[in-house]
């Protein structure tokens, strides 16, 4: 007998030092731990409920949960619990409760329905978020204050560049047909003058057009409408539109072309991206020397070779040459190169490539050794629509 008791009175020992474990832990635990019957009434929560809400747990003992839920939040409440009791599934839920002085604080609620001595109890844990919610409304107006920025910026951007383009086409325009067609009739004087001034429209004009085509890249704008063109042709209208630039700088540009290749692409976009490349081989080669483009048709693909003979490219500036704005500085550094613009183009030949489903391959072996650009394009791809 002696020893049954003896045995008995360590077990209760053992469970007094548990019971005070647990109530430690209840006390110190910042959380509140509640539990709640299948009718929606507390039967127990843990002290820190006076912290959360003003009220002690006696009060707050017998009384329904429901009747401190904001009332917004009352049918997502039912739903959430009914769903819990009914699958036994854990509960996961933010709402609002009402604090002793009548505000209403932000709460999320942990827990699941335990079936304990044929008694079925919801065991939980209330959190206080309302350091998170407000972090969390903090970052929503941040946001929006970013979107309304960003709408500003793009309406100006927009509105901008279709205010320059249409006088900057006139002057661009306007010259070239002063110096093709009245060539013979002009001074010399005069031809430097309109020269210039043609040369100082065509920047202006491809400037404000990038910068547009990067505005719907960024933006998701830009419309792809892909239709059956020969590509060969395309070329040759970029070599038309950049002959002028290259003509005065003695370079050469060697065509080796197909005398057809037609593939399913948008016209305006495949010949942006064709000659804002050729435009960078041009610019980047000194004067007197020459660029090659060729086309090479394989089984499934095809190839636009645009091949340089000058200033190359190291692998460090591999890195950034086809991000925005990705220009490798050339200025100060004794190069006979064109070291105008801001360093769109092949930015923008790269996305337009992309949504072609094609890519652009660069190979250099370094400095003035040149580089050469290939465009690849799928000759039975299904395109890409924005």
């Amino acid at each position: 007998i002696a020893r049954d008791i003896t045995i008995r009175k360590k077990a209760e020992e053992k469970l007094i030092s548990s019971e005070k474990k647990v109530q430690n832990l209840i006390n110190n635990i910042s959380d509140v731990l509640i539990e709640v019957n299948v009718d929606g009434v507390f039967t127990f929560t843990s002290p820190q409920i006076f912290k959360l809400i003003e009220s002690r747990s006696e009060e707050i003992t017998n009384s329904k949960f429901i009747d401190l839920v904001h009332p917004e939040d009352l049918d997502h409440y039912q739903e959430a619990f009914k769903t819990a009791q009914i699958s036994k599934s854990p509960l996961f839920l933010e709402c609002k409760i009402r604090h002793k002085k009548g505000y209403y604080i932000p709460i999320s609620i942990r827990g699941s329905f335990v079936e304990t001595n044929n008694v079925n109890k919801f065991f939980g844990v209330i959190s206080d978020i309302t350091e998170r919610k407000q972090i969390e409304n903090m970052i929503k107006k941040e946001i929006k204050t970013l979107k309304d920025l960003d709408k500003i910026r793009n309406n100006l951007v927009t509105r901008m560049s279709h205010e320059l383009k249409t006088p900057l086409v006139s002057i661009f325009s306007g010259t070239e047909f002063l110096l093709f067609d009245y060539r013979n009739q002009l001074t010399e004087e005069v031809k430097t003058v309109i020269s210039d001034i043609h040369d100082g429209g065509y920047r202006l004009k491809t400037m404000v057009e990038n910068l547009l085509t990067v505005f719907e890249i960024d933006s998701e704008k830009i419309k792809f409408n892909p239709t059956k063109e020969n590509v060969i042709q395309i070329i040759k209208e970029c070599i038309e539109d950049i002959i002028l630039q290259a003509n005065k700088r003695n370079i050469s540009i060697n065509v080796e072309l197909l005398d057809n290749l037609f593939l399913d692409v948008d016209k305006d976009l495949i010949k942006k991206a064709i000659f804002n490349i050729i435009s960078n081989a041009v610019k980047n080669t000194p004067s007197n020397r020459n660029v090659y483009i060729r086309t090479i048709e394989h089984h499934i693909y095809v190839e636009i070779v645009i091949k340089d003979t000058g200033v190359g490219i190291t692998k460090k500036e591999m890195v950034d040459l086809f991000k925005p704005f990705g220009k490798i500085e050339r200025f100060g550094k004794g190069m006979d190169v064109d070291i105008e613009g801001p360093g769109l183009g092949l930015y923008i030949a790269n996305e337009i490539i992309k949504l072609h489903e094609g890519e652009i391959v660069l190979r250099s072996k370094g400095r003035n050794k040149g580089s050469t650009f290939t465009i690849r394009l799928n000759q039975t791809n299904k395109m890409k629509n924005l």
